[in-house]
């Protein structure tokens, strides 16, 4: 699948004597602290790159469900604002992602 070759995500190193639930569950809510304290310092910035890498959507066309009325697309990536840029026709259109979904066309 497209999607699992494009998981590239590093694992925690837990301890090999910490194996309980409860040992994981800490370990993942400290990971996700980390995480989420770097985001609300630099909020998509710091997210972008991987995003980018991993984004099963990119140079890929794709069906828009807007409000006014569904169109076809070549989705390009998201940009620091969370914004869709697309290629829509030949033209570069950026669109807010709040409001309109996207699915992949096959």
């Amino acid at each position: 699948s497209k999607l699992l070759n494009t998981i590239d995500q590093k694992c925690m190193n837990l301890p090999s004597e910490s194996h309980t639930r409860t040992d994981f569950i800490s370990q993942l809510l400290l990971e996700i602290e980390i995480v989420l304290a770097a985001f609300e310092k630099t909020r998509l910035e710091s997210l972008l790159p991987q995003w980018h890498k991993n984004d099963i959507f990119k140079n890929q066309t794709v069906m828009v469900n807007s409000d006014s009325a569904p169109y076809t697309a070549k989705y390009i990536k998201i940009n620091n604002h969370g914004q869709l840029i697309l290629n829509k026709q030949g033209r570069k259109i950026v669109i807010n992602s709040s409001g309109n979904h996207i699915k992949l066309i096959k």
